[in-house]
């Protein structure tokens, strides 16, 4: 549990992110494969500049590093690099980040699948992932097939269950396929009645913050609960700083 004191500054900043998404949302252009972006129209109210088709993804100029930004799920202003997706070079006709020029930030993941592995058996995509999952166990990727007895008879005890992944929203996969391991953020177990196991999130080594099929798409419970994780972080870091420049 986070302590008290830190209760209010979170919540508080929780409903600044909620206002500058919903507006954001409204007035951000939606052409989504148009590369040469106007960054003035992504500007929020606030002063805050999202990435184009992304309003819930801040751009910060790096506190530290010059002619440098962050890419950031956070809007609070400098920024905590170390909570960062990651981090791109900046010019003036090139202010925006690409597959090749952004850089993902290590110390993010972390965060990112403690989160899911907390949060994602109460999420609503993912426990439909999970029912439709056990709606189709009469198939082999939920149990092996019946197993014939020594005596002849067959072997007809309760489907074991299974796992399904959890994959980035930025290329779905098609019904029945696996997604690819760059867009998979993890696996969870799933019984034979589609409840997920608590406890089983599995991350997935593979998975990339940013592929050619763009930057990470979380589903919306699970993006608000890494928000709400993230603004924790930050305000530890930022707390233990102050102490240590008193010291």
């Amino acid at each position: 549990m986070p302590p008290n004191n830190l209760i209010p500054r979170v919540r508080h900043l929780l409903q600044l992110t909620s206002l500058t998404t919903c507006r954001s949302t409204r007035t951000s252009k939606t052409t989504s494969h148009n590369i040469n972006w106007n960054i003035h129209n992504h500007t929020t109210s606030r002063g805050l500049t999202t990435l184009p088709g992304h309003p819930h993804l801040y751009i910060h100029p790096h506190p530290t590093t010059p002619s440098t930004s962050l890419l950031t799920l956070l809007p609070t202003t400098p920024p905590t690099p170390p909570l960062s997706l990651g981090h791109f070079p900046t010019t003036p006709t090139t202010p925006l980040p690409t597959l090749q020029t952004f850089t993902p930030n290590p110390h993010f993941l972390p965060h990112l699948h403690t989160t899911l592995s907390i949060h994602s058996p109460s999420d609503p995509h993912t426990i439909s992932l999970a029912q439709t999952f056990a709606a189709t166990s009469s198939s082999s990727l939920l149990h092996p097939p019946q197993r014939h007895r020594r005596d002849g008879g067959l072997n007809r005890g309760p489907p074991p269950g299974g796992w399904i992944h959890i994959s980035d929203l930025r290329n779905p996969p098609e019904w029945s396929r696996i997604p690819d391991p760059e867009d998979i953020f993890g696996s969870v177990e799933v019984s034979a009645q589609g409840e997920i196991r608590e406890g089983s999130y599995q991350p997935c080594i593979g998975y990339r913050v940013w592929t050619r099929s763009g930057v990470m798409q979380l589903p919306p419970y699970l993006r608000e609960k890494l928000v709400e994780h993230l603004l924790l972080e930050e305000e530890r870091i930022r707390t233990e700083a102050e102490k240590n420049s008193v010291l």
